[in-house]
């Protein structure tokens, strides 16, 4: 197994020196954490590395039509990724996120809800998909947010 660091914005930072402790790593309380697990022939996976690698790339200078913004496969999200690219083209509820309209009218208070947290992450990711800066988005945190409410969509 392997660590990535989730810093912000789709940002993956490879924990490769054996030698450090995560005492020692100096994690804020809201970062997150990947593990990695190898492949039966002990390979990596691909997806890690190439939105780590994609990462890197400044993406603000790499601009695309809005709306043309792929989404990384983070193994197995390839029925997920596609209903988002529907959903999102769906231009009225698109502009309802865009907008930031739906963040008036979460529901935080409610005690069998998701306190708003799914319309959030999606309204991040749309946002992201439309502001025509970056050529691909890994759609991490509303992955992370999905499996938080339902654990069966844990793992890869």
């Amino acid at each position: 197994m392997r660590l990535w660091l989730y810093n912000s914005e789709n940002y993956l930072t490879l924990l490769d020196d054996e030698d450090h402790r995560l005492e020692y790593l100096k994690i804020q309380d809201e970062q997150h954490l990947v593990i990695e697990v190898r492949n039966k022939d002990m390979s990596w996976p691909e997806e890690m590395s190439f939105i780590a690698n994609s990462s890197k790339i400044d993406r603000h200078k790499v601009p695309t039509e809005k709306g043309a913004t792929g989404l990384s496969n983070l193994g197995n999200t390839c029925f997920m990724n596609s209903s988002i690219q529907c959903v999102s083209n769906t231009q009225p509820l698109t502009q309802y996120f865009i907008s930031g309209r739906h963040l008036y009218e979460l529901n935080r208070t409610n005690p069998i809800g998701m306190k708003g947290h799914m319309a959030k992450c999606y309204g991040d990711l749309v946002q992201e998909l439309w502001s025509g800066t970056q050529k691909n988005v890994a759609p991490l945190k509303l992955r992370w947010t999905i499996a938080k409410y339902a654990p069966r969509f844990n793992g890869f």
